[in-house]
């Protein structure tokens, strides 16, 4: 099973249907199969993976187990001066022994998400300090909410 990406043509949508035996890659005339990746193979776009969380300014984690090992070293790959915030209400600390600067958010993925949205929210706003980000937040319904909370917490922090 499995081999390296390059040995695989690129996905392409069968719709609802079945998938038969001899039903082949129009590229490789190989036979197809559905785009998952089966334990003992290695996964789809490690490389980019890896480049795209080495290029991020932060990390978000929501609700996994980390229990496939791989994904630690993809994580790790952060380092050690960005953040990283991992969301779920009881969260395995496998990544401690990397030493990132790992935040711990012990709640469900909407509300991880919403505490999380507002803190780096409040940052840009205080770094900022230019009514800018008031007035986007403002004119975005789904974030008024998040508005309110903040300029509350603004306030507080002010004093």
């Amino acid at each position: 099973m499995g081999g390296p990406l390059s040995d695989y043509c690129e996905p392409f949508d069968i719709g609802y249907k079945d998938i038969n035996i001899g039903d082949l890659c129009p590229e490789m005339q190989s036979q197809i199969r559905p785009h998952i990746c089966w334990f003992s193979e290695m996964p789809f776009y490690v490389k980019e993976s890896y480049k795209a969380i080495k290029e991020a300014d932060i990390l978000i984690i929501i609700g996994t187990s980390l229990e496939i090992l791989y994904t630690h070293q993809i994580i790790a790959s952060l380092g050690k001066e960005k953040k990283c915030y991992y969301i779920d209400p009881n969260p395995p600390n496998y990544l401690d022994k990397f030493g990132m600067n790992i935040e711990y958010i012990k709640l469900n993925a909407i509300e991880g998400v919403n505490k999380i949205v507002n803190e780096l929210l409040f940052q840009a706003i205080e770094v900022n300090k230019t009514d800018e980000l008031w007035d986007w937040l403002e004119s975005n319904d789904y974030l008024s909410d998040s508005r309110e909370i903040l300029e509350e917490e603004f306030n507080d922090r002010k004093k």
